[in-house]
C-alpha cells in the first residue's frame, strides 16, 4: 500500500507543479471553477462565482438569489476532477453546499520491489458547507468540509475548515482567507494534513473591468504564490479573462517555460445559464482545461 500511495502522491504532484506534494487531499489545491481559474485564482476579495468559495468562504455573500454551477476539469495523465456547488439565501445570509470528485482511472500496483501487482483504483471526495453575512461594509464567511481517500480496498475520513472576510472600500475591496485547516484521510499508516493555504487579496473594478491580485501561502509546504488576474465585460453575453500565477518561493528560480502559470478563458451568458471555460499551461506537463455551467434563479 505505502507504493501505491506513493503513485498516488506523485501523479497528484503533477496536477500543480510548483508545489510539492507534502500534503494529503492534494485535489483540494485544485480550482474546480473555470471563472476563478481564468482569473489564476486571484479571487479572494474579487470573489463572483459560487465556486469562489472554496478560496474565501466571505465571498459567497456577494451573491443572491439560487446559484448552481457544475464544473468538469480535464487533468494531466487523463485524470478528471468533478465539482457540483449549489447556494441559496437563508438565515439572514447565503448558505453553499459544494460536492468536489476527483477519479484517477485504473492505475498500475506495484509491490515494494517494483514488480506489477495488477490494476487498482483511487479517488478523493470532499463535501463541503460553508455559510456567509453581510454586515455592512464587512462580509464575513466560514465552511466545515470532510474529505474522503480511497486507494483500492482502503478508505480514509477526514475533516477541515475554513473561514474569510471581504471588506468593500467602494473604490476597492480587501479580503483575507485562510481554508483547507484539517486532516486528510488516513489510508493505511498515512497520517497527513490538509494543503492548507492562507491568502491576502485586493480587487477593483474600473468601468467593466475588473482587477485583482493575490498573496497565497501553504502552510505545510512553506510555498508562496502571487496572482494576478483581469475580467472584462465585453458585452452583455460575453467575458474575457487572463491571469498568471508564480510560486516565489525558490526566487533564484526561472521557469524553463515561459507560459508556465498563465491562464485564459471566456463566458457566454444566456440567462440565466452562464458557460465558462478555462485553460491554464502546465509546462511540459500539457495543459489543462475547465468548463463551468452556471445557473441562477
Amino acid at each position: 500500500m505505502n507504493t501505491k500511495r506513493f503513485i498516488i502522491a506523485m501523479l497528484m504532484a503533477t496536477l500543480q507543479p510548483a508545489h510539492a506534494a507534502t500534503t494529503g487531499s492534494a485535489f483540494l489545491k485544485i480550482a474546480p471553477g473555470a471563472r476563478e481559474q481564468g482569473m489564476a485564482n486571484a479571487v479572494t476579495a474579487a470573489g463572483g462565482s459560487v465556486q469562489s468559495v472554496y478560496f474565501n468562504p466571505a465571498t459567497l455573500a456577494g451573491g443572491d438569489g439560487m446559484e448552481a454551477a457544475f464544473s468538469h476539469v480535464e487533468l494531466a495523465q487523463e485524470n478528471k476532477l468533478e465539482n457540483v456547488t449549489f447556494a441559496h439565501n437563508a438565515l439572514g445570509g447565503r448558505i453553499a453546499y459544494g460536492l468536489t470528485y476527483a477519479h484517477y482511472g485504473d492505475l498500475d500496483g506495484r509491490d515494494l520491489t517494483g514488480a506489477q501487482t495488477g490494476a487498482f483504483t483511487a479517488y478523493d471526495m470532499a463535501l463541503q458547507a460553508a455559510y456567509a453575512r453581510k454586515f455592512g461594509k464587512l462580509s464575513l464567511g466560514g465552511a466545515l468540509k470532510t474529505v474522503r481517500n480511497k486507494i483500492e480496498e482502503e478508505c480514509g475520513t477526514g475533516y477541515g475548515f475554513g473561514a474569510g472576510a471581504v471588506y468593500d472600500f467602494e473604490q476597492f475591496k480587501l479580503g483575507a482567507a485562510i481554508v483547507n485547516v484539517g486532516k486528510s484521510g488516513k489510508v493505511g499508516t498515512i497520517d497527513e494534513n490538509l494543503p492548507a493555504t492562507a491568502s491576502f487579496g485586493a480587487a477593483t473594478k474600473i468601468k467593466e473591468v475588473t482587477i485583482a491580485a493575490d498573496y497565497k501561502r501553504n502552510i505545510p509546504e512553506n510555498r508562496t504564490t502571487l496572482a494576478g488576474g483581469a475580467e472584462a465585460a465585453l458585452a452583455s453575453l460575453l467575458t474575457l479573462r487572463a491571469g498568471y500565477s508564480h510560486d516565489i518561493t525558490n526566487k533564484d528560480t526561472v521557469p524553463s517555460d515561459n507560459l508556465l502559470g498563465l491562464s485564459a478563458g471566456f463566458g457566454i451568458k444566456l440567462s440565466p445559464f452562464t458557460l465558462d471555460y478555462a485553460y491554464t499551461s502546465q509546462g511540459e506537463l500539457g495543459n489543462n482545461h475547465r468548463f463551468t455551467l452556471t445557473a441562477k434563479f
